[in-house]
């Protein structure tokens, strides 16, 4: 095996370091389990406002049908007073018969109104059931999150240890002057924890995924053993 593919088993030992170094790094600053903490709140408080709001339908709800209630039980006894034979003055009954039409226009509104308001109610009740089953799953991801952290930092550290280890002998194959270069391109912020790549068929770096011209492969050729760089994204190049 080259020196060239020694670097690249080395980079994939490397990479996988990278990995499990930044997933330890975001369980340590609890990130996901904040994110956990924020979606179940922010669906708590959805399910509160949604509570309140139905809370405060139904009862404006229970006032109107209170109203229509007592509309009709008024529009009742002012038709018996019209058609009792107690009355007889054509003035009266006419005033009556106004105000049975007053009262039933009044009931019309009120229970177009009533309509509306019911049906708002029922969107409530199926958001309520839709942000309670939510909140249910949220709470549930926010436990799981909260056991396993614990328990995944000590497995991250036990495979960085095997992965740590396995790292030595490759950087024990590869020159020295190399390895140098190796991991300043790697541990540039810009590359991503890779410092070399190898070329796939049509001539492309597996770094960048820039193709390279038939002028910049010829050169590489005729560089031989010398190390060689990728001339857009700068990693070492394994051919």
């Amino acid at each position: 095996m080259t020196i060239d593919k020694r670097l690249l088993r080395l980079q994939d030992v490397d990479l996988e370091i990278h990995r499990l170094r930044h997933r330890r790094d975001i369980l340590e600053s609890g990130e996901e389990l904040r994110a956990a903490r924020e979606r179940s709140g922010t669906v708590e408080a959805l399910l509160g406002e949604l509570q309140m709001e139905r809370d405060e339908v139904a009862s404006q709800q229970k006032r109107m049908e209170h109203d229509d209630d007592a509309l009709g039980q008024k529009i009742e006894a002012e038709q018996k007073r019209m058609f009792g034979g107690t009355i007889v003055n054509t003035r009266e009954l006419n005033a009556i018969e106004s105000e049975i039409r007053n009262l039933k226009d009044r009931v019309s509104r009120l229970e177009d109104d009533l309509l509306v308001l019911m049906e708002r109610r029922e969107e409530l009740d199926t958001g309520i059931t839709s942000a309670e089953a939510e909140l249910v799953i949220a709470r549930a991801d926010l436990a799981r999150l909260q056991a396993s952290t614990t328990t995944e930092i000590t497995e991250i550290d036990t495979d960085l240890t095997t992965k740590l280890a396995a790292r030595g002998p490759w950087v024990e194959q590869i020159d020295e002057e190399l390895l140098e270069l190796y991991d300043e391109v790697r541990t540039s912020p810009k590359q991503h924890g890779v410092g070399a790549a190898g070329l796939d068929e049509g001539g492309a770096c597996l770094g960048c995924h820039e193709k390279l011209s038939p002028l910049e492969l010829s050169q590489l050729k005729k560089a031989g053993t010398e190390t060689t760089r990728c001339p857009y994204c700068r990693r070492i190049l394994v051919q």
